[in-house]
């Protein structure tokens, strides 16, 4: 086996869907000036819950560094992290990325024995709002540690 790390087809897919659901309106929005829309055209409208990317930018102690709002982490030790999405994440696609080169991370509904999902308790209800997180090392073995990394809940 090589020395280098060669990311899964699935990581790829997952990377760029989170860099696209979290940077697809900054750069929206650095591109299209208020001169740019006639006056009218554009009415707020407020999304639903549903229909906003919920996302988090999570330092290796569990510290929320950004967020899209109301997410908490709490850090439960050896790369292991239970995410509190405060709103309904279920049947939503769940997107991590680890923040450094040669990470792997995965997340999971805390959803516990309904094989949906992994089972999150003593440390976290199994409910829809609850997403499972896990940091390692892309070595070989695997070793699971505390990372930062990227955690979204794209829209249905």
């Amino acid at each position: 086996m090589s020395g280098r790390f060669r990311p899964s087809p699935a990581m790829v897919v997952a990377s760029v869907a989170l860099f696209v659901a979290v940077g697809g309106i900054s750069w929206a929005a650095a591109t299209i000036g208020t001169n740019d829309i006639e006056n009218g055209a554009v009415t707020k409208k407020k999304l639903s819950g549903d229909q906003r990317t919920l996302w988090a930018s999570v330092k290796s102690d569990g510290t929320v560094a950004g967020q899209s709002g109301g997410i908490t982490v709490k850090a439960l030790g050896e790369g292991s992290y239970v995410v509190n999405f405060h709103k309904r994440v279920s049947g939503r696609a769940l997107v991590a990325s680890g923040v450094n080169a040669r990470v792997i991370v995965d997340s999971t509904l805390c959803n516990g024995g309904s094989g949906v999902g992994s089972d999150c308790s003593p440390d976290a209800p199994n409910d829809k709002r609850h997403v499972g997180v896990n940091t390692a090392l892309a070595v070989e073995p695997t070793v699971f540690t505390n990372l930062p990394f990227y955690v979204a809940a794209l829209p249905k």
